[in-house]
């Protein structure tokens, strides 16, 4: 897993029992921007603000670390998922050719 996310960071959300509930990981790519990687969370656990939690980690770390923007991938059926980002800010931008590729959402951190 550490080697997916060389500069970057995976963050994981843990239920009280000690049970790994959920995941978000950061990359960074070229030209300023961040990947945001591999976000999930078991549904019994969505709706309950731990996605919007992953996904503050992520952004923070982004900042950190100096990121102009951050971009993620997802498909057409991850309906909630897509409300969450772009209720955190993300736009939808042209997606590029992938298999696995049908939106690309982007954050802008910073103009510069």
């Amino acid at each position: 897993i550490e080697s997916s996310y060389v500069g970057g960071a995976l963050f994981l959300a843990v239920a009280p029992n000690d049970d790994l509930i959920g995941c978000v990981g950061v990359s960074p790519g070229e030209d300023g921007v961040m990947e945001l990687k591999k976000m999930y969370l078991y549904p019994v656990f969505r709706g309950q603000g731990v996605g919007g939690a992953l996904m503050d980690a992520a952004m923070c770390e982004s900042r950190t670390q100096g990121m102009r923007k951050i971009r993620l991938e997802t498909m057409s059926d991850m309906h909630t998922a897509r409300r969450l980002y772009e209720k955190l800010g993300f736009r939808e931008v042209a997606a590029y050719d992938g298999p696995r590729v049908q939106h690309v959402y982007e954050l802008v951190l910073s103009e510069d």
